[in-house]
């Protein structure tokens, strides 16, 4: 009886701290997903409505590089560097002021159509940790990669 008594007691004392482990465990897990689906990092544009991306962005394709902490974007269009505010809530996504720019001559529409894309942005939504869509209302005006 006694070794019963033992027996249930340490039984008792283990399961609650392999069950404590395996809440850190998946804690882990859900902080390594939300990592992965964050807007923070660099992205290179893939897509952009209406382009042909081959002949639009013949030398540089454009790339962004989000801060959400810091509520801004930089990242260059093709041509010049550009920097700026945004504004996000949930999925909502807006680029919220007058973006700065370096101002190099730049041949062809790239960057002009590239900026007018990204202050018609709306939203934005995930295709996996490395792909996103930037929205106008509900149609994509861009595709971005992780780079």
């Amino acid at each position: 009886m006694k070794k019963i008594l033992i027996l249930t007691c340490l039984c008792g004392l283990l399961l609650p701290a392999d069950s404590q482990g395996m809440c850190k465990k998946r804690k882990k897990n859900k902080t390594a997903v939300s990592q992965q689906n964050t807007l923070d990092g660099t992205w290179t544009l893939t897509y952009l409505e209406g382009a042909d991306m081959a002949t639009l962005y013949k030398g540089k394709i454009p790339v962004i590089t989000f801060d959400v902490a810091g509520k801004k974007v930089s990242g260059n269009n093709g041509c010049n560097n550009f920097f700026g505010p945004i504004t996000l809530d949930g999925s909502s996504l807006a680029f919220s002021g007058p973006m700065g720019s370096t101002k190099m001559f730049c041949p062809g529409a790239g960057e002009q159509q590239f900026m007018e894309a990204l202050a018609k942005v709306t939203s934005f939504s995930f295709h996996g940790p490395n792909e996103i869509d930037l929205i106008r209302g509900d149609i994509g005006v861009m595709r971005l990669q992780r780079k």
